[in-house]
């Protein structure tokens, strides 16, 4: 067992023993550094094993885990960082035009991106490994929505790359996609082998590319790489990422905000 091993079952044990702790506290608990433990806690709350209010820590009750195999649901994913989630599809709904086809992949924000364009009004082809996503989508008569197929996920989602044969009669013009974490040396990462094959695809077949990527995911890095910061037009994120964390990442990739959105619009005006 690795030493950030031991640490994240350290944490886990000590939230549940006092069900919230400050960031500070745990710190001192470990004798680590801050910039550790808010490492540590990025992967824990993905993960969905606790959560962040106010500068503290708190215990996650277990009707959020998926009992099939310890993930949290889709559910509460959801619901992880949502205002931050759905700033960022408000955005990256702003880089799809008219008679676009897109890719939206099974991640939660590009769930909430998918209502984004439910009420846009824009005329899109829309190609999706969600369920939910696809189930919201054809409430659009707008919207001609291409359900993926492949292996049934537990999270209303398919897998693989059994459906992807549909990309040989499309001509794909932006894909959406979001993962388990960002680091500059892994790209964008994620933790299911099977989506990893299809988000590999979605890249592959684009010819432009967004990862939604909330604040809690820069430097976190799981299973296995899905595409590097050199394939990706754009990374959106949120208002909280550090300034110190934006400015090493936008070396390697444009990164929106936004903020930073809106003074580029100010600019145009």
């Amino acid at each position: 067992m690795t030493d950030r091993e031991r640490r994240l079952q350290d944490i886990i044990k000590i939230v549940k023993r006092h069900d919230s702790v400050s960031v500070e506290s745990l710190q001192e608990m470990l004798k680590v550094s801050g910039s550790t433990v808010r490492s540590d806690l990025r992967i824990l709350v993905k993960e969905g094993k606790i959560q962040r209010e106010h500068g503290r820590v708190v215990r996650v009750s277990d009707f959020n885990t998926d009992d099939t195999n310890g993930l949290p649901s889709f559910e509460h994913r959801l619901q992880t960082h949502l205002a931050q989630k759905e700033a960022i599809a408000k955005i990256a709904e702003s880089f799809i035009d008219n008679n676009d086809s897109i890719i939206l992949d099974a991640s939660s924000t590009c769930f909430l991106l998918a209502k984004q364009l439910v009420n846009s009004g824009k005329t899109l082809t829309v190609v999706t490994n969600s369920v939910g996503s696809a189930q919201l989508l054809q409430k659009s008569p707008r919207l001609q929505v291409i359900l993926i197929g492949g292996t049934l996920g537990v999270q209303n989602n398919t897998e693989g790359t059994l459906g992807a044969g549909v990309f040989n009669n499309l001509n794909i013009k932006k894909c959406f996609v979001s993962g388990f974490g960002v680091s500059i040396q892994q790209g964008i990462t994620d933790f299911s082998l099977l989506e990893i094959d299809l988000k590999k695809k979605f890249i592959e077949v684009a010819q432009q590319s967004y990862a939604l990527i909330d604040s809690s995911k820069f430097d976190v890095v799981s299973v296995g790489t899905f595409c590097s910061l050199n394939d990706l037009n754009t990374i959106i994120t949120d208002n909280d990422l550090p300034n110190d964390m934006l400015q090493k990442y936008q070396h390697k990739v444009d990164i929106i905000t936004p903020s930073r959105r809106s003074l580029d619009s100010s600019s145009i005006d």
